[in-house]
Protein backbone atom coordinates (compact mmCIF):
# COMPACT_ATOMS: atom_id res chain seq x y z
CA UNK A 1 0.00 0.00 0.00
CA UNK A 2 1.03 3.24 -0.57
CA UNK A 3 2.39 5.80 1.92
CA UNK A 4 0.50 8.70 0.49
CA UNK A 5 -2.62 8.87 -1.56
CA UNK A 6 -5.03 11.76 -2.61
CA UNK A 7 -8.07 11.92 -1.21
CA UNK A 8 -11.30 12.50 -2.54
CA UNK A 9 -12.35 16.80 -2.77
CA UNK A 10 -14.62 17.49 0.01
CA UNK A 11 -18.45 17.56 -1.40
CA UNK A 12 -19.90 21.06 -2.44
CA UNK A 13 -22.08 20.22 0.35
CA UNK A 14 -19.76 21.05 3.27
CA UNK A 15 -19.31 25.08 1.77
CA UNK A 16 -22.66 25.44 3.83
CA UNK A 17 -20.97 24.55 7.58
CA UNK A 18 -18.42 27.32 6.61
CA UNK A 19 -21.10 30.58 7.74
CA UNK A 20 -19.41 31.11 10.56
CA UNK A 21 -16.72 32.22 8.31
CA UNK A 22 -18.42 34.84 6.52
CA UNK A 23 -17.84 38.51 6.91
CA UNK A 24 -21.04 40.36 9.87
CA UNK A 25 -23.70 42.21 8.10
CA UNK A 26 -23.32 46.48 8.37
CA UNK A 27 -25.16 45.82 11.50
CA UNK A 28 -23.69 43.59 13.28
CA UNK A 29 -25.52 40.63 12.33
CA UNK A 30 -24.33 37.27 11.60
CA UNK A 31 -23.31 36.94 8.57
CA UNK A 32 -25.30 38.53 5.61
CA UNK A 33 -26.93 36.40 2.61
CA UNK A 34 -25.05 38.98 0.22
CA UNK A 35 -21.45 37.13 1.47
CA UNK A 36 -20.95 33.16 0.27
CA UNK A 37 -18.48 30.17 0.07
CA UNK A 38 -18.94 28.20 -3.09
CA UNK A 39 -16.62 24.80 -3.13
CA UNK A 40 -15.94 23.57 -6.22
CA UNK A 41 -14.16 20.36 -7.48
CA UNK A 42 -12.28 20.31 -10.14
CA UNK A 43 -13.16 17.17 -11.38
CA UNK A 44 -17.04 18.14 -12.04
CA UNK A 45 -15.95 21.29 -14.28
CA UNK A 46 -17.41 20.47 -17.10
CA UNK A 47 -20.72 19.26 -15.69
CA UNK A 48 -21.40 21.95 -12.85
CA UNK A 49 -24.25 24.59 -12.79
CA UNK A 50 -24.02 27.74 -14.65
CA UNK A 51 -24.15 29.58 -11.12
CA UNK A 52 -20.88 27.75 -10.08
CA UNK A 53 -19.29 28.05 -13.93
CA UNK A 54 -19.63 31.52 -13.47
CA UNK A 55 -17.91 31.57 -9.76
CA UNK A 56 -15.02 29.35 -11.02
CA UNK A 57 -14.53 31.29 -14.23
CA UNK A 58 -14.52 34.32 -12.06
CA UNK A 59 -11.82 33.02 -10.00
CA UNK A 60 -9.37 32.07 -12.57
CA UNK A 61 -9.80 35.53 -13.88
CA UNK A 62 -9.10 36.89 -10.19
CA UNK A 63 -5.92 34.04 -10.19
CA UNK A 64 -5.41 35.12 -14.34
CA UNK A 65 -4.84 39.11 -13.22
CA UNK A 66 -3.12 38.59 -9.76
CA UNK A 67 -0.91 35.40 -10.33
CA UNK A 68 0.40 36.02 -13.81
CA UNK A 69 3.40 33.77 -14.19
CA UNK A 70 0.80 30.51 -13.16
CA UNK A 71 -0.37 31.16 -17.37
CA UNK A 72 2.58 29.69 -18.65
CA UNK A 73 2.25 26.02 -20.28
CA UNK A 74 -1.69 26.55 -19.09
CA UNK A 75 -0.39 25.64 -15.66
CA UNK A 76 -3.38 27.97 -13.77
CA UNK A 77 -6.23 25.82 -16.05
CA UNK A 78 -4.81 22.32 -15.38
CA UNK A 79 -4.76 23.68 -11.10
CA UNK A 80 -8.78 24.69 -11.57
CA UNK A 81 -9.54 22.56 -14.22
CA UNK A 82 -7.98 19.02 -14.57
CA UNK A 83 -6.75 17.35 -11.89
CA UNK A 84 -9.32 15.19 -10.17
CA UNK A 85 -7.99 15.86 -6.72
CA UNK A 86 -8.10 19.45 -6.36
CA UNK A 87 -10.74 21.90 -5.06
CA UNK A 88 -11.51 25.48 -5.39
CA UNK A 89 -13.20 27.68 -2.43
CA UNK A 90 -13.88 30.82 -3.21
CA UNK A 91 -15.42 33.36 -1.41
CA UNK A 92 -17.92 35.59 -3.21
CA UNK A 93 -20.15 39.00 -2.32
CA UNK A 94 -23.20 39.37 -4.11
CA UNK A 95 -21.96 37.25 -7.23
CA UNK A 96 -18.81 38.73 -7.51
CA UNK A 97 -15.91 37.18 -6.70
CA UNK A 98 -13.36 38.69 -3.62
CA UNK A 99 -11.16 36.06 -3.20
CA UNK A 100 -10.30 32.29 -3.00
CA UNK A 101 -8.14 29.10 -2.79
CA UNK A 102 -6.93 25.62 -4.76
CA UNK A 103 -6.23 23.05 -2.57
CA UNK A 104 -5.47 18.86 -2.48
CA UNK A 105 -5.95 16.79 0.83
CA UNK A 106 -3.56 14.45 0.89
CA UNK A 107 -3.54 11.08 3.20
CA UNK A 108 -0.08 9.79 4.55
CA UNK A 109 -0.44 6.61 6.34
CA UNK A 110 2.95 6.09 7.89
CA UNK A 111 2.23 2.76 9.77
CA UNK A 112 -0.48 1.22 7.16
CA UNK A 113 -3.16 0.92 9.95
CA UNK A 114 -6.25 2.19 9.28
CA UNK A 115 -6.99 5.39 12.08
CA UNK A 116 -3.29 6.08 11.91
CA UNK A 117 -1.41 9.02 9.82
CA UNK A 118 -2.15 12.49 9.23
CA UNK A 119 -4.13 14.30 6.54
CA UNK A 120 -2.24 17.34 4.71
CA UNK A 121 -4.21 19.88 2.93
CA UNK A 122 -2.08 21.62 0.88
CA UNK A 123 -2.94 24.85 -0.52
CA UNK A 124 -1.49 25.68 -4.54
CA UNK A 125 -3.08 28.90 -5.08
CA UNK A 126 -4.69 31.78 -2.65
CA UNK A 127 -5.50 34.75 -3.87
CA UNK A 128 -7.73 38.08 -3.02
CA UNK A 129 -8.50 40.66 -4.69
CA UNK A 130 -6.55 44.15 -4.58
CA UNK A 131 -9.25 46.41 -5.23
CA UNK A 132 -10.20 49.31 -2.55
CA UNK A 133 -12.95 48.67 -0.50
CA UNK A 134 -11.56 44.65 -0.60
CA UNK A 135 -8.26 44.42 0.55
CA UNK A 136 -7.55 44.62 3.80
CA UNK A 137 -10.82 43.55 5.47
CA UNK A 138 -9.64 39.92 6.32
CA UNK A 139 -10.79 37.88 3.44
CA UNK A 140 -7.52 36.01 3.54
CA UNK A 141 -8.29 34.99 6.91
CA UNK A 142 -11.44 34.13 6.36
CA UNK A 143 -10.36 31.43 3.48
CA UNK A 144 -7.78 30.24 5.53
CA UNK A 145 -9.92 29.81 8.49
CA UNK A 146 -12.74 27.93 6.08
CA UNK A 147 -9.80 25.72 4.76
CA UNK A 148 -9.03 24.48 8.96
CA UNK A 149 -12.46 23.53 9.36
CA UNK A 150 -12.70 21.70 5.87
CA UNK A 151 -9.19 20.00 7.41
CA UNK A 152 -10.78 19.18 10.62
CA UNK A 153 -13.96 17.75 9.78
CA UNK A 154 -12.05 15.46 6.76
CA UNK A 155 -9.47 14.18 9.97
CA UNK A 156 -12.54 13.91 12.09
CA UNK A 157 -13.99 11.98 9.35
CA UNK A 158 -10.79 9.31 8.66
CA UNK A 159 -10.20 8.80 11.88
CA UNK A 160 -6.44 10.02 11.76
CA UNK A 161 -4.33 10.77 14.45
CA UNK A 162 -3.10 14.71 13.22
CA UNK A 163 -3.85 16.88 10.66
CA UNK A 164 -1.37 19.44 8.55
CA UNK A 165 -2.21 22.70 6.68
CA UNK A 166 0.68 23.55 4.43
CA UNK A 167 1.01 26.60 2.56
CA UNK A 168 3.38 26.92 -0.18
CA UNK A 169 5.41 30.20 -0.02
CA UNK A 170 5.90 30.36 -3.89
CA UNK A 171 3.66 28.51 -6.30
CA UNK A 172 4.40 25.39 -7.55
CA UNK A 173 6.20 24.93 -10.94
CA UNK A 174 6.80 28.73 -11.06
CA UNK A 175 10.69 30.19 -10.99
CA UNK A 176 12.70 33.33 -10.68
CA UNK A 177 15.43 34.55 -12.64
CA UNK A 178 18.61 35.13 -11.52
CA UNK A 179 17.99 33.09 -7.74
CA UNK A 180 20.42 30.13 -7.48
CA UNK A 181 19.27 27.11 -7.11
CA UNK A 182 16.20 28.07 -9.70
CA UNK A 183 15.44 27.55 -13.31
CA UNK A 184 13.35 29.15 -15.84
CA UNK A 185 10.74 27.45 -17.64
CA UNK A 186 11.81 25.75 -20.76
CA UNK A 187 15.75 25.61 -19.55
CA UNK A 188 16.68 21.84 -19.35
CA UNK A 189 18.76 21.21 -15.69
CA UNK A 190 22.64 20.89 -16.29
Amino acid sequence: MARFRNCAPPEPSDAATLGAYLPASADGAASSSRWSFSLLPAASAAGISTADGRVLRGWKRLCDELLPELRARGHLYNLLYRHKTNCSLVLTHAGTVVGGTTFRMILDRTDGRSGGGCVVLDVLTLAVDQRRGVCGHGHGTRLVNGLKALLAARAASMRVTSAVLCMRTRASGVRERGKPGWRSFGQKKP
